[in-house]
């Protein structure tokens, strides 16, 4: 599972709260470095992106993403009222708690 999030903060909650569900969690700060990653693993992943970054965005990595080989699960973490998401990606709106995480995780991981 791979945790892209440019606030420390909000990456080490997501990541800590992951990790305590059970779940083998990476964490990065930007797109640069989630795609980065990615390239160095084969297996497929649950990707929660934020959209809103530094540097490369979330919308750069879905675009990358959807223009690869690759068949990560993406859910996008983001506060924005009505972000135009593409068919298939769903939305967990900033604020969340934990048992939104989890629930959303869950059901992506089995996907």
């Amino acid at each position: 599972m791979l945790v892209v999030e440019d606030d420390e903060d909000t990456a080490e909650v997501v990541q800590s709260t992951l990790e305590e569900a059970g779940y083998d969690v990476a964490a990065v700060s930007n797109g640069a470095e989630a795609l980065s990653y990615l390239a160095r693993v084969s297996e497929r992943c649950v990707v929660l992106l934020d959209l809103v970054m530094v540097d490369m965005n979330g919308w750069d990595v879905l675009s990358a993403l959807r223009s690869s080989d690759r068949r990560d699960h993406v859910i996008v973490m983001s506060g924005m009222v009505e972000p135009s998401l593409p068919r298939g990606v769903p939305l967990l709106r900033k604020p969340f708690n934990a048992e939104q995480l989890l629930e959303m995780v869950r059901s992506r991981a089995t996907a």
